[in-house]
């Protein structure tokens, strides 16, 4: 993707393999492709660690913020979890202050692993349904990673 804090694409030259979210075929760089697996949700703050016994399950009603480039993926994860979400979006790279926050009302607060990172920074008051972060792990799809890893090499020397 282009943007501001995105690599330049000189920055092929220099780079050993890409790996692409997704299965979306491509022609010029076939092969290494990844999808994101949820985990199991665990508390904003290590604080909250003995509240997982009270974490939210599927079909809970829970407000999901995220300050991601593609807000819809969560909050289509979420559902696809069973989870019933408010929808708080706001700006990838978001500066979030604690007035960001859906007032008290006793439902969870869901959020990206991104998100996660600038929340807890802002030591927020304890709520009701507590703060939840998902997080998300690479799963390789490509069944050969090295294999992949010199097709992407001998098909980026078709264009250096």
């Amino acid at each position: 993707p282009l943007g501001p804090l995105r690599e330049p694409l000189e920055r092929l030259e220099a780079v050993d393999c890409i790996w692409v979210n997704g299965q979306k075929a491509d022609p010029v760089l076939p092969g290494r492709s990844f999808k994101l697996e949820t985990q199991a949700l665990v508390p904003l703050y290590d604080a909250e660690l003995d509240s997982l016994a009270s974490q939210p399950s599927q079909k809970t009603r829970v407000h999901a913020i995220a300050g991601i480039g593609n807000p819809a993926r969560f909050f289509n994860t979420l559902s696809s979890l069973g989870f019933e979400s408010i929808s708080h979006i706001f700006p990838d790279h978001h500066r979030y202050q604690a007035g960001d926050l859906p007032p008290e009302d006793g439902l969870p607060v869901l959020m990206t692993e991104k998100d996660a990172v600038k929340l807890r920074a802002l030591s927020l008051p304890p709520r009701a349904g507590g703060y939840w972060v998902l997080p998300v792990r690479a799963s390789i799809l490509s069944p050969d990673f090295v294999a992949d890893c010199k097709a992407m090499e001998q098909a980026l020397a078709r264009f250096r």
